[in-house]
């Protein structure tokens, strides 16, 4: 493949990275009423997914600080959509649930995924096996890139 032909993989990929950039910021209603940014969404889907975690495995699950799910956890808190509680055998220990609109905005979320999903299998339609490999191929690569080069931002 010619270098030009690669340069075109790469102006495709990095117009694609600038427009998941803006998504990240764009804030939606998941079914609650309230908008939720992407951070926020996370959090109740990771509480969703693992109820009754406490913080601390919260964030080494989710990847980041104890500080940052407090902060966002509070802020879900104000929204109605999870609660802090303490484990009966530990009252130092704060534990994590959904409440009931947090479940409703979890079930958009998964809404919201599907959707993506569906997106992207009717673009693509059904895949060979080779162009499936092409295409993994081509993506581990960028994730190599952003890993060893910090391109991704």
């Amino acid at each position: 493949m010619a270098k030009e032909e690669f340069l075109k993989l790469m102006e495709i990929w990095v117009r694609i990275l600038n427009k998941m950039d803006e998504a990240d910021t764009r804030k939606r209603d998941y079914g609650t009423g309230g908008v939720l940014s992407p951070a926020e969404i996370h959090l109740v889907q990771a509480i969703g997914m693992n109820p009754g975690m406490n913080v601390t495995d919260m964030a080494k699950n989710m990847g980041v600080t104890k500080g940052a799910v407090s902060q966002m956890v509070k802020k879900l808190e104000s929204k109605g959509l999870a609660v802090k509680y303490s484990s009966a055998g530990n009252e130092k220990e704060v534990l994590l649930k959904l409440t009931a609109s947090g479940k409703v905005a979890q079930n958009g979320h998964d809404r919201y995924h599907a959707m993506l999903v569906n997106s992207v299998e009717n673009s693509l339609g059904n895949l060979a096996e080779d162009e499936f490999l092409l295409l993994e191929k081509f993506l581990l690569a960028m994730e190599k890139c952003a890993d060893e080069f910090d391109c991704a931002r």
